[in-house]
């Protein structure tokens, strides 16, 4: 999203206003913070890149990568950057001003990928296929503490695949809430605590439940694209 109309490039803040009645698009500018609001919930995009920037130090990893798939069709329309190419130059501008180094990075590159579909289920199925080519010790997956369960879900379908499963034990998960409270309190812990007390992650967690009951029947975001031009969270 943008800061404002025609301006730079944002994450979602901790709060998010997101319609997903069909047909409806996602705006283009933030919108202001409103748990008031019955379609507010957690965005995460700043805490998330606040957890990968806390996890780099610790970790040192060999590569990082971002929101690792193709652009949803809200973006493809207008012809927007895509969210991996956008956070991870903000990942690098911030480890090269804090530590003077660049880290290693991989935006994911729809031309060369060739996979179909996108949302956050293609994404950890395209992270699990790079830690797998790679012959990666562990994978550390990092999301917003209402996405997690979700996402470990996602994980474990994929995991049923031939060949994915071998990454079963290879595979840590890290809470962006939770990075955050351990590295730097001082700066966050108003935050998560506004977080988890809000309406905005109540309402949240039932689309979290949904989507984790859809799952299970089979509907994904990536067939759930197949009849329908809208993106899902």
């Amino acid at each position: 999203m943008m800061n404002s109309p025609g301006g730079s490039w944002a994450l979602t803040k901790d709060f998010d206003i997101w319609d997903i009645t069909p047909g409806v698009l996602r705006p283009e500018v933030l919108p202001p913070k409103n748990d008031d609001d019955p379609n507010s919930v957690i965005g995460g995009g700043e805490l998330n890149l606040a957890a990968a920037v806390a996890l780099y130090e610790y970790f040192n990893p060999y590569l990082t990568v971002f929101a690792y798939g193709n652009r949803s069709p809200y973006l493809l329309q207008r012809n927007y950057p895509s969210e991996s190419e956008i956070m991870t130059h903000l990942f690098q501008g911030i480890i090269r001003e804090r530590l003077g180094v660049n880290p290693r990075v991989d935006i994911f590159d729809e031309a060369a990928r060739q996979v179909e579909g996108s949302g956050t289920f293609r994404e950890v199925r395209n992270i699990l296929e790079l830690a797998l080519t790679k012959n990666f010790d562990e994978v550390v997956l990092v999301t917003v503490l209402v996405h997690m369960t979700r996402v470990l879900g996602m994980v474990a379908k994929h995991l049923q695949t031939p060949g994915l499963g071998n990454l079963r034990g290879k595979i840590q998960p890290e809470v962006s809430e939770c990075v955050l409270m351990r590295f730097e309190p001082a700066q966050y812990a108003n935050r998560v605590w506004e977080l988890v007390s809000s309406k905005s992650y109540i309402t949240n967690l039932r689309r979290e439940a949904a989507a984790l009951e859809a799952m299970r029947s089979g509907v994904t975001q990536t067939t759930q694209l197949k009849s329908t031009p809208t993106s899902t969270k």
